[in-house]
C-alpha cells in the first residue's frame, strides 16, 4: 500500500507540475523533495505569502499554506498539499488559477 501511495502522490505532484505549466506558467513550482508540499514561488503576485493565503481562502475557499510557516524568512511562497484524491487537487487549482486572474487583472 505504500507503494502504491507513493506513487498517487507523485502523480498528483506531476499533475500539478503540468497545471502549472500550461496555465499558470509565471508561478514555478520548485522541485520536490521528499514530502507531499511542493513549494510554489509567487513572486509574479507582488504579494506576501500570508496575504496570499488569506485572500485565496477568503475569495476562493481554497487553503494553501503560506510558506512562512515553514520558515521565518518572509516571502511569496505557498506550498500545496498533493495527497489527496486528485479530483479535489484539480478544483483547488483551478480555484487558484481564477484567484491569480483576478489579481493581475
Amino acid at each position: 500500500w505504500l507503494k502504491e501511495l507513493m506513487e498517487y502522490i507523485d502523480g498528483n505532484y506531476r499533475f500539478l507540475r503540468e497545471f502549472f505549466d500550461r496555465h499558470l506558467p509565471q508561478l514555478p513550482v520548485i522541485k520536490m523533495d521528499s514530502t507531499y508540499l511542493p513549494w510554489v514561488d509567487c513572486s509574479a503576485l507582488n504579494k506576501e505569502s500570508e496575504q496570499i493565503e488569506k485572500e485565496l481562502l477568503e475569495q476562493q475557499h481554497v487553503w494553501f499554506n503560506a510558506g512562512s510557516m515553514y520558515t521565518k524568512q518572509p516571502g511569496p511562497f505557498l506550498r500545496i498539499n498533493v495527497a489527496c484524491p486528485r479530483v479535489l487537487l484539480q478544483q483547488a487549482l483551478e480555484r487558484f488559477r481564477d484567484y491569480v486572474r483576478s489579481v493581475n487583472t
